[in-house]
């Protein structure tokens, strides 16, 4: 995980992107998570963090931004990391703020080359390696954390496998603790839940559930139903399922 810091003088308004309804085996509708996208703007010029999947979804955050910063110019487009709903629509925001330029760190590319068969994009590129990304506003003590925080959405888990992933996961929260944060904004949250510290203390908690039902759940069915028990007020059905199944699809070893 990487930091990105941005200067004095900033306000911050979030887009909340709501759920999406996804077919399952072609027979279940399952939601995903809602997505926040976030503007940070000074006087002059503005930076999104993230972009929609969807091309519709990227037409409203971009007639959102011409609302909020009518006579500003968005001068880029922050990529914290390489899941396709964090970044898959951007050439959409281009078109209407032609002079953004799309940031993000290599190892987040790498990522997203992953993730999506990439066309033409054109990047200005961070020397940093890292493939997931937080960016801190020290002048507002504000973190737009990506998916390192959480607010109560099932957290993405099928990428943390193994004992040593969800580790590093914990550790960045801590990292993201130590800058003392007064306002968090995690990607997936519900609407009106706020921008507190919260939402860098629920996620390392979620973490350590999973963990204490994989020594005995028998089935990724068995994993869902546990979450969806202890965690009734988190929506994502989608991304629980996911994160269920994977765990099942890896040596019982590595869990």
């Amino acid at each position: 995980m990487a930091f990105a810091a941005v200067g004095p003088a900033i306000t911050q308004t979030a887009y909340s992107s709501p759920h999406l309804q996804v077919d399952y085996n072609n027979s279940i509708s399952l939601l995903s998570s809602p997505t926040a996208f976030t503007l940070l703007h000074n006087a002059h010029e503005a930076v999104l963090v993230d972009a929609p999947a969807r091309d519709f979804d990227a037409e409203q955050v971009a007639k959102w931004i011409t609302s909020i910063i009518p006579d500003k110019s968005l001068k880029y487009i922050y990529i914290t990391h390489g899941h396709v709903d964090h970044f898959g629509a951007f050439p959409i925001i281009q078109k209407r703020h032609p002079n953004a330029k799309v940031v993000a760190t290599s190892g987040v590319i790498k990522h997203m080359e992953q993730q999506l068969l990439p066309e033409t994009w054109n990047f200005w590129l961070s020397a940093d390696t890292a493939d997931s990304t937080v960016l801190w506003v020290p002048s507002v003590d504000l973190v737009v954390a990506g998916d390192v925080a959480y607010g109560l959405c099932h957290q993405y888990l099928a990428e943390s496998p193994t004992p040593e992933l969800r580790a590093q996961w914990r550790a960045s929260i801590e990292k993201v603790k130590a800058l003392k944060p007064k306002v968090v904004i995690p990607s997936h949250m519900q609407e009106g839940e706020g921008y507190g510290v919260v939402h860098l203390a629920e996620p390392a908690e979620y973490i350590n559930s999973f963990e204490k039902w994989l020594k005995t759940a028998k089935t990724w069915e068995e994993l869902e139903n546990l979450a969806k028990e202890a965690y009734p007020n988190r929506t994502g059905d989608h991304i629980l399922r996911s994160s269920a199944q994977a765990f099942f699809t890896v040596n019982s070893s590595q869990t």
